[in-house]
């Protein structure tokens, strides 16, 4: 579009498949008439409207408090989660699989939040 001066570039000559003899404005990929045939425009191509989109998740009540710093929040969704598998780490019903990171990853966020998954154990 930038070198077309104007004219529809022609894809398949741009990239050497087409026969350049083709090409009635003597420039390599560029046909004469703009526009002429009957492929869609760019606008035709394109929908007009995007799809509808998703609403993130309602916040727990829990974790909702705005005066609650990042850290707070994360450590309340862990223990919550933690909660909720007895304080299971691993495995396909562990809180890892839950929260979808690695076990390794939680472990170390729990130890630094001060998080102790014992204490879920029944």
């Amino acid at each position: 579009m930038i070198l077309g001066e104007g004219q529809r570039l022609d894809l398949k000559t741009a990239l050497g498949s087409g026969n350049i003899g083709d090409s009635a404005a003597g420039t390599a990929g560029l046909s004469a008439e703009p526009f002429a045939d009957d492929e869609p425009t760019f606008y035709e191509v394109i929908p007009e409207s995007s799809p509808p989109r998703r609403l993130p998740a309602p916040v727990p009540a829990e974790i909702a408090d705005d005066n609650l710093s990042l850290d707070d929040a994360i450590k309340r969704h862990i223990e919550a989660v933690l909660q909720r598998v007895h304080g299971k780490i691993e495995g396909p019903k562990g809180a890892a699989a839950r929260l979808q990171i690695n076990p390794h990853t939680l472990r170390a966020k729990m130890r630094k939040l001060g998080i102790d998954w014992a204490g879920f154990r029944d």
